[in-house]
């Protein structure tokens, strides 16, 4: 399945007068530039015509007196994104309506007591909210009103009231209210979310930093230790440390374990467990003899029972180290089972599994992933006389692919094995329904796509310069981009881009 969700961009332009000059990027875009085609009366800047500009001094001069409204004009404009950071220090209140989606590319910055209220797809569909690279919104306190499209969200200042809140109402809506540093917090010996997570939490591009957890008795580890249902977006966390024990099944930075809000008696209805925007570094890891899925984002992300796919994790990025001594590694997700879905999203941390399978992005899949890719290098050990089936297995996307769907998607990572096990540039073992589909020839070190010599129409080999030269036949051009500036030249992800 093709992921065609367009980019959340949050413009505004305000001025008391339309002006002249006409912007050269289509949507309302918030950035120093003069004020262009917008119209602004009694606190409301509508669009007047598809490309608008706000000024974001204008705009900051509106809030001093004044609750302001940034509109799109319905579909005149479409997107809203802020390209230029915005701060506003009194009481009143911004409000960001889109006809389809906003981003905030910059610093958004409520440094009173002032409100924020988000709409996206007001009226229009398909649209998201999103923070690309490092833009973030962030609150001066925690009592500020915060609304996303039209539910009122609790605003959090660290873990401890992330925890006690998200118990008190595991269906909540909550958000981080800026960057939390959890050095302080010491070493967490269980996952701090403990409450199975059903609700909305909302990162708001902020980040968490420093999270360590070490955590021998429980079975699903991470900052949550289980997403049954929610949905976790737009947040960060980085420089974390996760380490489990014996009992552990499900083990990552963001989250254990996500599983799908289930409801088969109403097929089309059931969409739920979601994780998106996430980023994660640090190193997760399952040292002891127990089997786990181990994954840089989450450890496992399942759809028991469900019709079809319903955990979904998009637009997420880690470049988190990850170990498993048995069972699934992952980059991104150790176990992608039971349908759950993978799009626009990428993995560049080291992946091992001493006695299991061990992928770029993906350990185990029987799922579906698109428009994705990894650079990390995966390893796996020597197989057992008694050991997997199928065999250890290392492949630089996904370690073992049972059968299902992997497209638009691209790997530049080693795969290396031990003993009678597998590894290839792409998958390791196994195979599936496959469109479009790449590995690095030159910079994998890997001369097969496959680790089994009859799978080899998985992936196509390119050369690292071939790479470079234009994007592989199948990538559509409105999700992925080349720029030798960005991701050494390599492909990347419009919507999803890597650190610069």
């Amino acid at each position: 399945m093709r992921a065609q969700l367009p980019k959340i961009i949050l413009g505004c332009g305000l001025g008391s007068a339309l002006v002249a000059a006409v912007p050269a990027e289509a949507g309302v875009v918030i950035s120093t530039k003069p004020t262009a085609n917008m119209s602004c009366s009694a606190g409301v800047c509508t669009a007047t015509a598809a490309a608008a500009v706000l000024n974001v001094t204008d705009l900051e001069n509106l809030l001093r007196s004044g609750n302001v409204t940034v509109s799109t004009g319905g579909a005149t404009a479409s997107d809203i994104v802020i390209a230029s950071a915005l701060t506003w220090a009194s009481a009143n209140s911004l409000t960001l309506d889109a006809y389809r989606s906003i981003t905030v590319e910059v610093v958004v910055s409520a440094a009173g007591s002032g409100g924020l209220s988000i709409l996206t797809n007001d009226g229009g569909t398909g649209g998201t909210l999103s923070f690309p690279l490092y833009g973030h919104i962030g609150f001066l306190g925690l009592t500020n009103a915060l609304s996303i499209n039209g539910a009122s969200y609790k605003l959090e200042g660290d873990i401890a009231s992330m925890a006690s809140d998200i118990a008190a109402n595991s269906s909540g809506n909550c958000a981080l209210a800026a960057a939390y540093n959890a050095t302080p917090d010491g070493v967490y010996a269980t996952s701090p979310i403990e409450t199975q997570f059903s609700g909305n939490f909302e990162g708001l591009g902020n980040s968490i930093s420093h999270l360590q957890i070490i955590d021998g008795t429980d079975v699903a580890v991470g900052l949550f230790a289980f997403i049954q249902g929610g949905h976790v977006s737009d947040l960060k966390v980085v420089n974390a440390r996760v380490t489990a024990g014996s009992s552990a099944q499900s083990v990552g930075i963001l989250a254990g374990g996500l599983n799908g809000d289930v409801n088969d008696s109403a097929e089309g209805t059931n969409f739920g467990g979601t994780i998106s925007g996430a980023v994660t570094s640090g190193i997760v890891q399952v040292t002891s003899a127990g089997q786990a899925a181990v994954g840089g984002v989450v450890g496992l992300a399942c759809n028991y029972g469900a019709k079809f796919p319903v955990a979904l994790v998009i637009d997420s990025q880690s470049s988190a180290d990850v170990t498993a001594n048995i069972g699934f590694a992952g980059g991104l997700i150790g176990d992608n089972c039971g349908g759950a879905a993978i799009e626009t999203s990428f993995a560049t941390g080291r992946v091992i599994s001493g006695d299991g399978y061990a992928g770029g992005r993906v350990g185990f899949d029987i799922g579906l992933i698109s428009d994705s890719y990894a650079a990390g290098n995966a390893k796996t050990g020597a197989e057992s006389e008694n050991g997997f089936r199928p065999p250890n297995a290392a492949g630089g996307l996904v370690g073992v692919n049972s059968g299902n769907s992997v497209q638009y998607s691209y790997a530049t990572g080693t795969a290396m094995k031990g003993k009678r096990a597998y590894a290839g540039g792409f998958i390791g073992y196994g195979g599936g329904t496959d469109t479009d589909n790449y590995w690095d020839i030159t910079t994998s070190a890997n001369t097969s796509p496959s680790g089994q010599p009859d799978e080899n129409n998985l992936a196509t080999g390119l050369t690292t310069s071939q790479f470079q030269s234009g994007l592989p036949s199948g990538f559509s051009p409105t999700i992925w981009k080349e720029d030798q500036a960005i991701n050494s030249g390599l492909p990347y992800l419009i919507d999803n881009p890597p650190p610069l």
